[in-house]
């Protein structure tokens, strides 16, 4: 009988593997669209365990830069129309 694989493997084994590949410089062979797609899910999940009162931390200790959270960050406002004083207005709000 052939083992059951968990959501958590999977997701091991996809960042694993995209890892590697920038490792290796190889980003260039994935798709823009992959990249989009990727990041929106990554989103959607993140801010859906935040809203159900969730309080993981956005990345694992030493994995990103702030060069790649100003760059990620700057385009996904960009995306969605938003400027950096909307942000700031709501997350006065309360919200996280």
């Amino acid at each position: 009988m052939p083992k059951e694989v968990t959501d958590g493997e999977i997701v091991a084994q996809a960042t694993q593997a995209l890892a590697v590949m920038l490792l290796h410089g190889q980003h260039e062979g994935i798709s823009e669209e992959a990249v989009q797609r990727l990041l929106g899910v990554a989103t959607k999940l993140y801010a859906a365990k935040r809203s159900s009162g969730h309080r993981v931390d956005a990345f694992l200790p030493d994995t990103v830069t702030a060069t790649e959270v100003a760059i990620t960050a700057s385009a996904m406002l960009d995306a969605v129309h938003m400027e950096l004083f909307e942000l700031d207005m709501w997350n006065s709000l309360g919200r996280s």
